[in-house]
């Protein structure tokens, strides 16, 4: 199967998020202290959209949290025993991948 290019890396500041469609579903591209991670973007609650703000991944309907390097629950209402869905990524010659 063939990769589905999700960003350049350089189109990715530490400390910034993309937003992109994985299988037809939303998904979040993170990159967080040099790494990058990528999950399906639903949460765990009531299936809301998650914004990078600050350290973590926020939740824009009701605000519970996720730890954006292993998308762990980390705030009600939010089940504290979930995780985001982790979308398993490459980089390769500069370009990251799906």
């Amino acid at each position: 199967m063939e990769k589905q290019l999700i960003a350049k890396v350089e189109e990715v500041p530490d400390g910034s998020a993309k937003e992109f469609t994985y299988k037809d579903q939303p998904a979040i591209l993170v990159h967080v202290d040099g790494e990058f991670y990528a999950y399906v973007n639903i949460c765990t609650h009531e299936y809301g959209q998650c914004l990078l703000t600050g350290e973590v991944l926020t939740c824009q309907l009701h605000g519970s949290t996720f730890d954006p390097t292993t998308g762990k629950a980390l705030s009600d209402p939010a089940p504290l025993d979930s995780h985001l869905t982790k979308i398993p990524i490459a980089i390769q010659n500069g370009e990251i991948l799906a």
